[in-house]
């Protein structure tokens, strides 16, 4: 079974959805509209009608800007899927854009229950839909039947708006989140929108989409996009993506060792920080080996000590030596149950590509026996900075994955228990953009969960990324996380 529950955000209604309701409906969807009654339609709460316990149940809730805020908690709770468009966790950004929108709201409120309501809701609507046009007098007349409970119930909301400061209460770890951004939004502010994206992915167990739209504005019209809503919905995206990235690193096997200068460097290094410490002889791990870097480094500093290599591309291990130690594993399902817990869990450039990394750490540090170690070596939040900038200024998505930050990583781990914690800026240079990005590619690390840029839209990208004045060259530079870890 299929439902769906949407909630409306603030100043709007349920007849929003009217053309969700015609594309849903007619492909054995369940559609239920939940309703705040600010103007002439009765507030309205609806619930879950099926068991969840039923096989290929999808319970999804579809929440509009403020509506995720406003949506009942425990139907929120109980959501197996989750759409957020043009949702915020907190409204008001912490930059330059937070006096100015802090004087709009107040403006808002202020012209409630005054002769200046309607006005000041009539442009809040027009801004919503812009840069779509919509019917001036069909607004204009929807704006008269505003009841005095929905007077109140607009003031408080907006209050709420105003006040939030983190996700929605009641959303579940567990739920697979869409997170839809309209290019064109004039409502929310880009920093509202990125710290929506980074506590989701602090948040939830699997890593939220993210679909960027194009001429769309805060509430979203085109059916071509409401199509794209349903497209995802009706697949299942966390296999997707784990899918995706396990083929992509399977493809690029056989020539990965050419082109992985970066991992190469970063996974001595690694075993050369192992080296330091005092680590006990007994079950070695390298957890997403790929073709072995980290495991032979490791080996070589160690010679009397085997390293097994586990990882989700048979591709990968088949680079092997044959006397290697091999186990084929999907790291999302956990770590496998071995004879007994392991000394040495080490891990480059993998946690990220994994769903909730923070979990999966915490989960590999308890799996440890006592005294056991982790080495983990990650690209977090904050690589990349020449990529965003030439996407900011070509106006496009960066593509890069999301990663994960250094604090959301520390903190899932004792403090006491971290005896090395250093990030690392790594630069590389070239002459062009292509001889950068191609590696990623090569090494099959070029998965992402964000809509793929046209072929123009990467030359127009490629032309604004920024050069070195001095010698001409263009960079790309990585912020690396080594962390030594002993329970």
């Amino acid at each position: 079974m299929k439902e769906i529950i949407a909630m409306h955000g603030w100043a709007g209604d349920s007849n929003q959805w009217s053309n969700w309701i015609d594309l849903f409906n007619c492909c054995d969807w369940e559609w239920k509209t939940a309703e705040r009654g600010y103007k002439d339609l009765s507030p309205h709460t609806p619930q879950w009608n099926h068991n969840l316990n039923q096989d290929e149940l999808k319970r999804v809730a579809v929440c509009h800007s403020l509506g995720s805020h406003l949506i009942d908690k425990e139907v929120l709770h109980s959501a197996t899927h989750v759409v957020l468009i043009n949702s915020f966790s907190r409204f008001i950004p912490n930059g330059k854009e937070k006096r100015s929108v802090i004087i709009a709201l107040n403006s808002m409120m202020n012209a409630i229950n005054t002769p200046n309501e309607a006005d000041m809701l009539r442009k809040f609507q027009i801004k919503a839909y812009k840069p779509n046009c919509i019917d001036i007098e069909l607004t204009k007349s929807s704006l008269l039947y505003i009841s005095e409970s929905g007077r109140l119930r607009l003031k408080n909301d907006l209050k709420l708006l105003m006040n939030s400061d983190s996700l929605p209460i009641g959303l579940n770890t567990n739920a697979k989140v869409l997170i839809i951004n309209s290019k064109q939004d004039y409502i929310l502010a880009n920093q509202t929108k990125a710290k929506l994206v980074e506590d989701l992915i602090n948040h939830l167990e699997t890593m939220p989409t993210i679909i960027n739209l194009e001429e769309e504005g805060h509430s979203i019209l085109k059916i071509k996009n409401i199509k794209k809503i349903k497209q995802w919905l009706e697949s299942d995206h966390a296999k997707k993506w784990s899918s995706l990235v396990n083929k992509n690193f399977n493809e690029a096997a056989l020539t990965y060792n050419e082109s992985a200068s970066i991992q190469k460097s970063t996974a001595l290094k690694l075993a050369k920080i192992c080296s330091h410490h005092s680590i006990k002889h007994g079950l070695w791990v390298d957890l997403g080996s790929g073709t072995g870097l980290l495991a032979r480094s490791l080996e070589d500093l160690h010679p009397s000590q085997n390293v097994m290599r586990l990882d989700n591309s048979k591709k990968m291990l088949a680079q092997h030596s044959s006397k290697s130690n091999k186990q084929i594993w999907d790291l999302n399902n956990g770590l496998p149950k071995w004879s007994k817990p392991p000394n040495l869990l080490a891990s480059s450039f993998v946690l990220h590509w994994l769903d909730n990394p923070q979990k999966q750490l915490k989960e590999w540090f308890t799996s440890l026996r006592p005294d056991g170690c982790i080495a983990l070596a990650i690209p977090i939040k904050g690589s990349f900075p020449e990529w965003y900038k030439a996407a900011k200024q070509a106006d496009l998505t960066c593509t890069a994955i999301e990663l994960p930050s250094h604090d959301s990583l520390v903190r899932v781990i004792p403090n006491q228990s971290i005896l090395y914690n250093k990030i690392e800026i790594i630069k590389q240079t070239a002459e062009n953009v292509t001889s950068l990005l191609k590696p990623i590619i090569k090494v099959g690390a070029q998965s992402s969960q964000k809509e793929h840029l046209s072929i123009s839209d990467w030359r127009h990208l490629l032309s604004c990324w920024p050069v070195c004045n001095k010698d001409k060259q263009v960079s790309l530079s990585w912020s690396i996380q080594f962390l030594f870890i002993k329970r």
